[in-house]
């Protein structure tokens, strides 16, 4: 029986969301095939525009479930940003960090939402539930991190292209200016950052953390860091 840590934190009608979950999933793992495919170095090159553009129409196709379906369980939530990660890594084989965090939410995500749901109201089941949120909520940090500079470094990369070229048929400004945003809306990267804001509040319950996380000005002494 699900505990009232997750599984009772909404009693909306499932039937919706246990459909669209299995179709992004379903998607989720074709994208895992045409990943795998795409990082065979035996794939022949003509190849390789067809698999692409293939992939981006599936990821497409999950952007579009994603913000039709506003999904509020912690179990798929955490599917869902694994399958995110996945692809990804997949699209980044180099980026060491992604796959470290891909390969930990793979080992660690369902299982810490897993403790989550087993909480049965003792002391004991309490404090089981607070560090599996803690566990999942310092996985959904660093995912918020990569995210976040993955999104700077496309900034960084397209903008002044989209600006100049803009700029060369008379497109608006302030059409230039949301037009790499709206590039962005339609990959994992926002997808991810979705599934992120639909975590946070549900760990922060758990995990008995404040609603906000507040940065405290402080001030450093230069002599007492010296040496570490």
């Amino acid at each position: 029986r699900r505990s009232a840590s997750f599984g009772s934190l909404t009693h909306v009608h499932h039937s919706e969301l246990d459909h669209k979950h299995h179709i992004f999933m379903l998607i989720a793992e074709c994208r895992r095939s045409l990943l795998l495919r795409l990082n065979d170095k035996s794939v022949p090159s003509d190849q390789i525009r067809e698999l692409l553009l293939l992939d981006f129409a599936l990821e497409q196709q999950q952007s579009v479930i994603l913000m039709g379906v506003r999904e509020n369980r912690s179990w798929q939530l955490t599917e869902q940003l694994m399958a995110l990660l996945m692809s990804l890594s997949g699209h980044s084989p180099a980026d060491s960090e992604l796959r470290c965090l891909y390969s930990d939410f793979l080992s660690l995500g369902q299982q810490t939402a897993g403790l989550n749901w087993q909480a049965d109201g003792s002391h004991s089941g309490e404090e089981a539930a607070r560090e599996s949120a803690l566990m999942l909520k310092s996985l959904t940090e660093r995912a918020t991190r990569a995210v976040g500079s993955l999104t700077d470094e496309f900034q960084s990369l397209l903008h002044p292209r989209a600006k100049y070229l803009g700029e060369q048929v008379s497109a608006p400004k302030e059409v230039l200016e949301v037009f790499v945003d709206e590039v962005l809306r339609g990959t994992s990267l926002f997808g991810i950052a979705q599934c992120l804001k639909a975590l946070e509040p549900q760990l922060r319950e758990i995990a008995h953390l404040p609603p906000w996380q507040i940065i405290s000005p402080g001030n450093k002494d230069p002599a007492s860091m010296q040496g570490r």
